[in-house]
C-alpha cells in the first residue's frame, strides 16, 4: 500500500534512524509521499532552531523530507480536509490527513495521538517515536 509519513515519522526516520519506518519503505518499494504541511513544519524547525548544530541537523531532515513524493495543494484535498475536520483532526493534522486520503495512502506516524485520532478515516501504521 502507499504510505504517506507525516512529520513525526519524517523526524524519527532521519534523525533517529527508525528501523521501522525504514522496513515501511523497504517493504512498500515505493517513494513514499509527504504532505506540503510536513515539508512546512520541517521549514519552521529549521528556523526557529536555538543553535547552529540543531539547524545543520534539521536542515538535513528537510533535505531528505524533499526525497518523499510531494502533495500539492489542490481541488481535491479540500473535500478531504472537510472530512478530516469532521472526524475531529484540527490543524496540521487534518491537513496531514486529508493528503493521505487523497492518495489512498496509509498514514505512517510516531504521534500516538495522531494515530488514534486519524484511525477512523485513514489507515494508520504506528512507527516507534
Amino acid at each position: 500500500m502507499t504510505l504517506l509519513f507525516d512529520t513525526s515519522a519524517v523526524v524519527s526516520l532521519a534523525e533517529r534512524a527508525s528501523r521501522a519506518a525504514a522496513d515501511l519503505i523497504r517493504n512498500d518499494g515505493n517513494r513514499p509521499y509527504v504532505s506540503f504541511i510536513t515539508i512546512a513544519e520541517l521549514h519552521v524547525g529549521v528556523a526557529f532552531s536555538p543553535d547552529e548544530s540543531i539547524r545543520t541537523a534539521r536542515q538535513r531532515t528537510l533535505t531528505r523530507a524533499k526525497r518523499f513524493r510531494q502533495l500539492p495543494i489542490d481541488e481535491p484535498i479540500l473535500d478531504h480536509y472537510s472530512t478530516a475536520r469532521c472526524a475531529g483532526l484540527r490543524g496540521n493534522d487534518a491537513w496531514i490527513a486529508a493528503a493521505t486520503i487523497q492518495v489512498g495512502a496509509a498514514l505512517v506516524t510516531a504521534d500516538q495521538v495522531f494515530a488514534r485520532r486519524a484511525e477512523s478515516i485513514v489507515e494508520v501504521r504506528l512507527i516507534p517515536a
